[in-house]
Order: structure tokens, then C-alpha cells, then sequence
């Protein structure tokens, strides 16, 4: 019998090697995953229970309804863990997710002045539907639709061949339309996570680091002219320019001058107040005073100052790390998927979490104005935690195909 080459193999040895490690880093990457997800939601669940507890007595209704809306997220979770991801990038299916986006997003300012009761005004923003006890708030939702319709359009960049001017000149079309759907909403912080997402994914591309640059510089230095000008302007001279640039102005004199007023800038003081005072060890579980009607919405957008404030820097620390070590589980996942489109929703969805992560806690902390951002999984709120979990969902579907 004629002997096998030598370097064949050799070569045959070290595919299965190789196959074998893939598989090895797949499962590590789900516990890892599956086990940070159960943490913070342990974290969260204690958390909303502290910071609710005063507000609400005994009935401790935000418990409840965070318990049933984690139940409602495992179950999505469990489902999108199931439906292979690739259907997700078919022509037909993309064209319902873009349409239907178009169709809710685009008729809600109508609603809103025809149905104020389903849509209201809330600071000027319409982005909430109301149906009696039920709210949801569709441009969060349809963070993962967008994610999808961008991860389907770069697939198409690759298989073409895109690079540079035409590859970002080809995708921005759907951030734009979205973009202007979401300004008719008057949300601008859903504006801004939207167009990070996009930024995130167009730059982990194969967009040329001189692009990178000429982009960013581009985007700085128009932030940069805004909030100068904000900050130069009194604030009689900005009285009539609306609610969010006032946002801007109170922002700008914090982060300045550490001034922060009663009005616009309470919260952010109120916050400060409560993560400084958590120290190194935090006050104790259950002993923040911050809940007690101190610091609005502390359930919500500012859950991070109530978990600061009990856990101090060492429990801060803890979710930070814990939130980087799944946005490196999840983006580095990509590096083992052979599929562009599923490559590219890894990317998405990694970014998505972490960057809304960053932009809750760099409000909390008075680094950014107050956008009203909710921190994945730690804040109370229905619809942010489906889109998180169903994400994770497909996560974890690309990473067992």
C-alpha cells in the first residue's frame, strides 16, 4: 500500500487541530457569554429592587414587571437562539424589516398629533406607544432591524468588492433614512447610538484607515463647533432654541465650570453626588439614599449611580469589566465566522451593547449630556431588554452554525 506523503499529513493533522481548537473556542465563547448575561441580570434584578423599593412599598411593582420582562427576553432569547441567522439576510425579509421601520417610525409623529394618548409628547420626544399598562418604544426595538439591514448591505460591499468611497457612499443610504425618521421623533441620544452603530460597523470594514481618519476628524470637529457654540451663547440667548440644546448648555457648564443647576442639571449633579459617595466599597446593598426621590429616574437611565453609590468603585469596576468582556466574546467571534453576513452581525450587535453601555454611564459620570439612553440589561424597561436579548439570541445561533 502506497504510504501517505508526509507533509499531507502533517497538513491533515493540523486542519483537525485547528477544527477542533474552533469548537473549543465556540463553547468557551457561549459559557463565557451565557455566564456574564446571568451576572448582570442577578445584578440588575437586585438592583431595581433597591432602587424601587422606597418609590413603591410593599407592591414593588418595577420588580414585577423587570421579572416578567426578563421571563418574556429568556423566552426570545431561546427562539432566536434557534432560527438560523441566515434567513435574516435574505432580499425579502430585509425589504419588511426596512419597510415596516418606515412605516412605524415614519407614522409616529402623525400619531402623535392625531392619537396623543398612544403617542405622547414626553420632553418634546414621541418615540413611546402606549396601549393602556403597555409601553414599547419601536426605535429601540428596531435597533436590531437596522443592525440587519446594514450587516445585509456591507455583505453585498464584500461580495462586490466595495472599498473606501464606494463602499461607505453605498451604505449610508439606510443610517440617513433612518436618521431622518428618528429626528422627526426629536430623540436625539436614539439618534446618536443609531449613528454610532453604524460608524462602528463601517470602520470594523474594509474601509482604509485614511478614511477612518478624514471621518472622524469630520465628526469631531463639528461636535467640537456645536458645543462651542452652545457654550459661548447665554443661556437667555438659548432660551427659545428647545429643550435639548438647553441639555447641551447645562452639560457644557458641568463639565466646565462644575456647576450644575436645578433644572437641566440636576440629574447629572444628583448623580455625581451618589457615585461619589459610594467611594471605594459603596454605602451597602440597600443603603443609597439617592432613591429617595433625590434622583429622578434612577430605575432607569441612571440605575449606574444607584449601583455606584451601593457598591462603590470595586462594583463599578466589576461592570465595566463584565460589559467588555462580552463586547470582546461577541466581536471576536466574528473572526471565526466564515459568513460575511453573519461576521457583520456580530460586529453590529457587539457594538450595539457596548456602545449603548458607554454612553449611559459617560451620561451618569456628566461626560455626555443627558440623552436618556437606558444601560443594557442593568435598567428597567421592557423594550430595551428584548432587543438585547434577542440579539443575543442570534449571537449565539451564528456562534453554534
Amino acid at each position: 500500500m502506497e504510504k501517505k506523503n508526509i507533509y499531507l499529513e502533517r497538513n491533515d493533522i493540523q486542519k483537525e487541530k485547528e477544527k477542533e481548537n474552533k469548537k473549543s473556542r465556540k463553547e468557551r465563547r457561549k459559557r463565557n457569554i451565557l455566564g456574564i448575561v446571568l451576572i448582570l441580570s442577578i445584578i440588575s434584578i437586585m438592583n431595581i429592587y433597591s432602587a424601587s423599593v422606597y418609590n413603591v412599598g410593599m407592591k414593588n411593582k418595577y420588580l414585577n414587571s423587570h421579572i416578567c420582562y426578563f421571563a418574556i427576553s429568556a423566552i426570545l432569547f431561546w427562539f432566536f437562539s434557534k432560527v438560523d441567522y441566515k434567513i435574516y439576510g435574505k432580499n425579502r425579509i430585509n425589504l419588511f424589516l426596512f419597510s415596516t421601520s418606515l412605516i412605524i417610525l415614519g407614522g409616529m409623529p402623525i400619531m402623535a398629533n392625531f392619537f396623543p394618548k398612544i403617542v405622547p409628547r414626553i420632553n418634546g420626544a414621541i418615540g413611546w406607544i402606549r396601549v393602556g399598562s403597555i409601553s414599547v418604544q419601536p426605535a429601540e426595538i428596531f435597533k436590531i432591524f437596522f443592525i440587519i439591514l446594514i450587516s445585509h448591505r456591507l455583505t453585498i460591499s464584500e461580495k462586490d468588492g466595495e472599498k473606501n468611497s464606494k463602499l461607505i457612499f453605498n451604505n449610508i443610504i439606510i443610517p440617513i433614512i433612518f436618521a431622518g425618521l428618528i429626528m422627526l421623533q426629536n430623540d436625539l441620544g436614539t439618534l446618536i447610538h443609531y449613528g454610532t452603530i453604524f460608524l462602528f460597523m463601517i470602520f470594523m470594514s474594509k474601509v482604509a484607515g485614511k478614511w477612518i481618519f478624514v471621518i472622524s476628524t469630520i465628526i469631531l470637529t463639528g461636535l467640537s463647533s456645536l458645543m462651542g457654540y452652545v457654550y459661548l451663547k447665554g443661556i437667555e440667548e438659548l432660551g427659545n432654541s428647545g429643550y435639548k440644546i438647553m441639555r447641551i448648555k447645562s452639560f457644557l457648564n458641568g463639565l466646565i465650570n462644575n456647576q450644575y443647576d436645578n433644572d437641566k442639571g440636576y440629574q447629572v449633579g444628583q448623580s455625581l453626588i451618589g457615585i461619589g459617595s459610594g467611594k471605594f466599597f459603596g454605602v451597602g446593598y440597600g443603603n443609597g439614599i439617592q432613591k429617595y426621590s433625590y434622583l429622578p429616574e434612577i430605575h432607569t437611565d441612571f440605575i449606574f449611580a444607584s449601583f455606584g453609590e451601593e457598591f462603590g468603585f470595586i462594583g463599578v469596576l466589576l461592570i465595566i469589566l463584565l460589559f467588555w468582556s462580552m463586547f470582546n466574546l461577541i466581536k471576536n467571534g466574528a473572526s471565526d465566522c466564515d459568513n460575511f453576513f453573519g461576521k457583520y452581525l456580530l460586529i453590529g450587535i457587539s457594538g450595539y451593547i457596548f456602545i449603548q453601555f458607554l454612553i449611559n454611564i459617560s451620561v451618569a459620570i456628566g461626560l455626555l449630556p443627558v440623552f436618556g439612553i437606558p444601560m443594557p440589561i442593568m435598567s428597567f424597561g421592557g423594550s430595551s431588554l428584548i432587543t438585547i436579548f434577542i440579539s443575543l439570541g442570534i449571537v449565539f445561533n451564528i456562534n453554534k452554525n
